[in-house]
């Protein structure tokens, strides 16, 4: 992980990338990185996670969320989640604000 996404914790605030275009395509979320050039598909969970991303939340309100949608253990989607966005943040696609 880089130092950034290190930082990566529950009350942490994230937020989209400017250099981040994204475009829904039937249930994922195609998301291009106009700074690399590089395409990254989103699955539905992870697209459900980006929805939120366009206003800053912290990562503990998008877990609370998940797990209230998914009807999911807690703990299991603060983990995910944190896995997920700090590979957001290394690629650029996310700002931990």
């Amino acid at each position: 992980m880089t130092k950034e996404s290190s930082s990566l914790d529950l009350t942490s605030k994230v937020r989209t990338s400017p250099d981040a275009f994204f475009s829904q395509v039937s249930n994922e979320i195609v998301v291009l990185n106009l700074e690399t050039g590089c395409y990254h598909s989103l699955d539905p969970i992870g697209a459900a996670i980006w929805s939120t991303l366009a206003t800053s939340h912290s990562v503990e309100e998008i877990c609370a969320g998940l797990s209230k949608d998914y009807k999911a253990a807690p703990e299991t989607v603060q983990a995910d989640t944190l896995e997920f966005l700090g590979k957001l943040v290394e690629r650029g696609l996310v700002i931990v604000d």
